[in-house]
């Protein structure tokens, strides 16, 4: 590999689809020129609010409250003779478990992360689209609103990336399976329609899920036995690509070119793919791959950064800088991500000064209790430096009590 490797938070953080024909040689010409946030229609804007300052401040109960199961349920259902007793049951056993405040919160603290509103989706009405960054990863939800019949906005429906596939729809297969288990003669009702020969796999797919974690060659042989209709579900996907994963290698891009192959479009297929291209290091891939997922999601300013932290490992850190100077243009609030970023730079090409500026404008806004870094291995080169020593002083002046003295501070 040219240059340092990859950070961390890249390897963790990535996505990606599939190699593009386009390469995204610069940040400049990567990442797609839409107004982030925008304003959309009535009477949703006050509920996104809503959801991004409740959040923000740890309350899950503002999202969590408008998460509407009966809608979900109906949603669900079409076109289905699902009794109102399985519907009843559904629901009761249900409970809580269609709330994602609290997970999103705990996501937040535990990897340093945003939740952060982007734009209502193109000719997608009401799919509210949100984007959680953090050093555990990045994902995207579809929150899907509706009003109910008070006029007030609740979440009918949710989407999820990494699922690549609506809780509805995962809602709508586990139904099939409950109706074919209690009534006789389902599955004829069901013959001739798209549903059917999931209803026909449901005795091999209970196999194939149970054996994924302890026989995973005993479970890619059943999914092979899979019809066509029932290999492209995502999470069946998915289990297939950990099937892999535990094999070996070979396996393992063998199932994601079958992901591919069957799901090109797939929201899920960004977050798992990625780390192939890590693993053979094709950051030019991997750009592309980026490229596709801002145009899958309108542009994401946050993607910027990304392919800084790819330059970087590409020991391309011009163009890397450009990314961050791009990220924070399109979207203020990324100021501090960038921060670190460029901290990284610095360190990377021995930039002394670059290091003590920006460990200051970290110091002042960052809520991380960091400031002296004389025991730091990677910062051994910048401690001897004469700006070293400079910030050596800042901080010693900043724990006796003087103050804050920005004579130093050029």
């Amino acid at each position: 590999m040219k240059g340092r490797t990859l950070p961390a938070v890249a390897a963790l953080a990535l996505v990606s689809l599939f190699p593009s024909d386009v390469s995204a040689a610069t940040c400049a010409q990567a990442g797609t020129d839409t107004t982030v946030a925008e304003d959309p229609a009535d009477p949703f804007i006050d509920f996104i609010v809503g959801v991004e300052e409740t959040i923000y401040e740890g309350d899950p109960t503002f999202l969590d409250d408008a998460m509407d199961v009966g809608m979900l349920i109906e949603i669900a259902s079409e076109g289905l003779d699902v009794p109102d007793e399985m519907k009843r049951g559904i629901r009761e056993g249900m409970g809580g478990n269609f709330q994602i405040g609290e997970s999103i919160i705990q996501s937040n603290e535990e990897a340093d992360g945003t939740y952060t509103f982007l734009r209502m989706m193109p000719g997608a009405p009401g799919h509210a689209l949100f984007r959680f960054a953090g050093d555990d990863g990045l994902e995207y939800h579809e929150l899907v609103l509706a009003l109910n019949d008070d006029g007030e906005v609740r979440v009918a429906d949710l989407v999820t990336y990494t699922m690549g596939d609506s809780v509805s729809s995962i809602l709508r297969r586990a139904m099939l399976a409950l109706m074919a288990d209690s009534e006789r003669g389902f599955l004829d009702k069901v013959l001739g329609r798209g549903d059917s020969e999931y209803v026909e796999s449901l005795v091999k797919l209970k196999r194939f899920t149970d054996l994924a974690d302890v026989d995973p060659e005993a479970a890619r042989k059943i999914y092979a036995e899979f019809p066509d209709s029932v290999k492209q579900l995502p999470e069946i996907q998915r289990l297939h690509v950990q099937c892999a994963a535990a094999i070996g290698d070979e396996a393992y891009q063998s199932a994601l070119e079958e992901f591919e192959r069957w799901l090109p479009d797939s929201p899920a297929l960004p977050l798992v793919v990625m780390d192939l291209y890590i693993m053979n290091e094709d950051f030019s891939a991997a750009q592309g791959c980026l490229d596709r997922i801002d145009k899958a999601v309108h542009g994401d300013p946050y993607l910027d950064i990304m392919r800084s932290q790819l330059h970087q490992a590409d020991g391309e850190f011009e163009v890397a800088l450009q990314c961050l100077d791009r990220a924070v243009e399109r979207e203020e609030g990324l100021d501090m991500p960038a921060a670190w970023e460029r901290l990284e730079i610095a360190l990377s090409t021995d930039d002394f000064p670059e290091i003590r500026k920006q460990l200051q404008w970290l110091y002042r806004r960052s809520d991380y209790a960091f400031g002296d870094v004389s025991g730091e291995e990677a910062f051994a080169a910048f401690n001897a430096s004469k700006a070293g020593e400079r910030w050596a002083k800042f901080i010693a002046r900043r724990e006796s009590g003087a103050g804050d003295d920005d004579s130093d501070d050029d």
